[in-house]
């Protein structure tokens, strides 16, 4: 292997490691924060993040007085963006529809609903996408759909060029494969077999 070649593959480990140790970082500081909120006796429908001043609304599993369960709720820091998505009373699955929430930095919100059976992750934009992530995993369909958005949104994010990172780049329409077969090649590249074939078997189950 020439020195170009041996460097290349270095440096894809030495980012690889240094992306997924921060990765797993803010993971575990979210996921004990969210654990810490669900176990806790408050009822508040909103709370703020310690990585500042982001406010998640919404916890997993609650249902408001329209009947309306929160089945994802996910803040981005980087944007000051809060989505939230609800599954109705009267979800139909054969005509599946969930509630998006938007909120933007200055607390402004934006509504949509979303038919899951038109979403087209090839050309849809991050809430779309994420909003089929939460009925892919909520279903049963693909359980690990949720945790392979995140990933797949921090690639998108940032790394390998794609450098989509601002508050409006989250409502374009992108080919999210694209994202995730970048993905692929990176983890093969690490010699991450096991990363390798997760994102690969969550690409199949889209392009399925």
């Amino acid at each position: 292997m020439i020195i170009s070649g041996i460097n290349e593959v270095i440096n894809d480990r030495v980012r690889y490691a240094n992306n997924m140790a921060k990765k797993n970082a803010v993971k575990s500081g979210f996921e004990n924060h969210i654990s810490n909120v669900a176990n806790s006796s408050n009822t508040a429908k909103t709370t703020s993040l310690s990585s500042g001043n982001l406010v998640i609304h919404g916890i997993f599993g609650e249902t408001d007085s329209e009947g309306y369960t929160v089945v994802g709720a996910w803040g981005d820091a980087q944007t000051g963006t809060s989505t939230t998505v609800y599954k109705p009373a009267d979800f139909d699955e054969s005509n599946p529809v969930y509630r998006v929430k938007i909120w933007d930095s200055y607390g402004n919100v934006t509504e949509r609903d979303v038919n899951l059976n038109e979403v087209n992750v090839s050309n849809c934009d991050t809430f779309d996408f994420y909003a089929y992530s939460c009925y892919l995993s909520n279903s049963g369909k693909y359980p690990s759909a949720m945790q392979d958005f995140m990933m797949t949104h921090a690639h998108y994010k940032g790394e390998e060029g794609f450098g989509k990172n601002s508050y409006s780049d989250m409502f374009v329409k992108f080919d999210w494969t694209s994202v995730i077969k970048s993905l692929m090649s990176m983890q093969y590249r690490c010699g991450n077999i096991k990363g390798y074939w997760d994102y690969r078997n969550f690409y199949d189950f889209l392009e399925g």
